[in-house]
Formats: C-alpha cells, sequence, structure tokens
C-alpha cells in the first residue's frame, strides 16, 4: 500500500495566498467589501506578505486591512516586521496617542 506524503505547509500557503491590484484597494467602501469576501469571519490570524520590501503599494494594503480587522473584526493583535524604531513608534502612538501624528 502506497502512502501519500503529507502536504507540504508551503503547498497548503500557496493555495490559499490572494493577490491584490492597486485598483482594488481604492475606496474604504469597496476595500471592507473586499476584506469580507477574502477573510472569513471564523478566520483566527491573517499573514501578510510581500516580496519588495519597501512598495508604497504594499504599506497602504496592509494599513487598509490591518485598520479593518482591529475596527471592524474585532482583532486586537497587530504583529510586524520592521526596524525596531518603527515599531517603537507605533507602539508609543497605540499606547499613549502621542507621537505619529
Amino acid at each position: 500500500m502506497e502512502v501519500e506524503p503529507p502536504i507540504s505547509i508551503a503547498k497548503q500557503l500557496k493555495d490559499e495566498l490572494l493577490c491584490f491590484q492597486n485598483a482594488e484597494m481604492s475606496g474604504s467602501e469597496h476595500q471592507a467589501k473586499l476584506f469580507k469576501q477574502i477573510i472569513s469571519d471564523d478566520t483566527e490570524v491573517v499573514l501578510l506578505g510581500e516580496s519588495t520590501h519597501g512598495t508604497e503599494e504594499f504599506y497602504k494594503m496592509r494599513s487598509a486591512l490591518t485598520r479593518h480587522l482591529v475596527q471592524h473584526r474585532g482583532y486586537r493583535a497587530v504583529l510586524i516586521e520592521a526596524e525596531w524604531p518603527d515599531v517603537f513608534a507605533v507602539n508609543q502612538y497605540i499606547t499613549t496617542k502621542t507621537g505619529l501624528c
């Protein structure tokens, strides 16, 4: 009897990856509808990846999606990859409402 190897995590992720186009990211009402379609209500973890490290479009999309998840979907934790001074500034803003703006 031949046993099939388990599906790799990379294969599972590849099957679930979504690509965004700039046009899909315009307008907050359109964004909310798109996010609701692609992230089901029972989703507990959302992973965001990028291949360019520094493109403005990715940061805009990540910001819009993060805002949507926190404000409309009840997410309470956000982990980001960034330089520590930037993360410190964001944390200061979140915890004290000072800085950044």
